[in-house]
């Protein structure tokens, strides 16, 4: 889980079927520019629906008193925001942002948001987008969090539109939307905004890979083939391994003996047995006949009478 030093209290995660993604350590944890980012790897699941899981500790976090507006990009695409109020900060609950709205009023649709394939270069870079001057943000997800206050303000009554697919992410990008489910709002206008207050207080970014691109980047170590036990040297041998070597050992020695054993009786067999007088004799071969109890017969189950 991922706890910024600036904002103790709050963990963001990336969510796969309601499960946290095994997080990774990256070289420069901290980014410290302003404000500070906190950044970690994990591992895209290609195919799978994600979403972003937040944890609030009120104990800890040092604004429950206060109103927190997040905004969530993926692949450096703002698409969307919420705001926890105080008596949602208090609740020690598991909050889970599973997708992107588009459109208004009874327009409006929800998308899911998707890992799609995407071609990795041995630095980890996307080899279809290389030079286009989009690497920056691609393969990152970032969490923006924000003071923020509720203020009330007169109701405004919201036109009804007509819902418009939303553009297809650009070919390469290996996070997307899924298909579009109807999500009207409420007829009743709001009456409430959100007003962030100055910069971001922190911001979390994940930096998703596949896991051969995890490995190219060191971030996890590459898969190494098992050495043999016999190629171990003995001291390093756990007691459960030195047990098991002295057993192949032991069987090894029993079929090599065995195979001595069977050499030796056959060169003496041999030395003992003249066949110069040996006469070969051939019998006519029986005629085997074949019972019709073994016939197979294929039921052809698509014929129709």
């Amino acid at each position: 889980m991922a706890i910024h030093p600036d904002l103790p209290g709050l963990e963001v995660t990336v969510d796969v079927g309601d499960e946290d993604l095994l997080e990774y350590d990256d070289d420069d944890e901290i980014d410290h520019a302003n404000p500070p980012t906190l950044v970690k790897h994990v591992e895209a699941v290609s195919g799978a629906e994600f979403g972003f899981a937040f944890r609030f500790d009120s104990e800890v976090y040092p604004f429950a008193d206060n109103s927190l507006a997040i905004r969530y990009f993926v692949d450096g695409r703002n698409e969307g925001g919420l705001t926890y109020q105080p008596r949602q900060i208090r609740q020690s609950r598991r909050h889970i942002i599973r997708g992107t709205v588009r459109g208004k009023g009874n327009g409006r649709v929800l998308q899911a948001m998707m890992f799609s394939e995407l071609s990795i270069t041995e630095d980890g870079l996307p080899t279809n987008l290389v030079g286009s001057g989009k690497l920056q943000d691609l393969g990152t997800f970032k969490i923006k969090c924000y003071k923020a206050d509720i203020e009330r303000i007169a109701p405004v009554k919201q036109k009804s539109r007509k819902s418009k697919n939303s553009k297809a992410p650009a070919a390469g990008v290996s996070a997307m939307l899924g298909a579009s489910v109807p999500c009207p709002s409420s007829n009743v206008p709001s009456t409430t905004r959100t007003v962030r207050k100055g910069g971001p207080l922190a911001i979390f970014e994940f930096r998703y890979r596949s896991r051969a691109a995890l490995q190219a980047l060191r971030v996890i170590p590459r898969t190494s083939s098992p050495v043999p036990l016999e190629d171990h040297p003995v001291d390093e041998l756990s007691q459960e391994e030195m047990r098991e070597l002295l057993l192949r050992q032991k069987a090894d020695r029993a079929i090599n003996g065995e195979h001595r054993v069977k050499k030796e009786i056959k060169r003496k067999h041999d030395d003992l047995v003249d066949d110069s007088d040996v006469e070969i004799v051939e019998h006519p071969r029986k005629k085997t006949r074949t019972s019709d109890r073994h016939e197979v017969e294929v039921v052809d189950l698509c014929f129709d009478d």
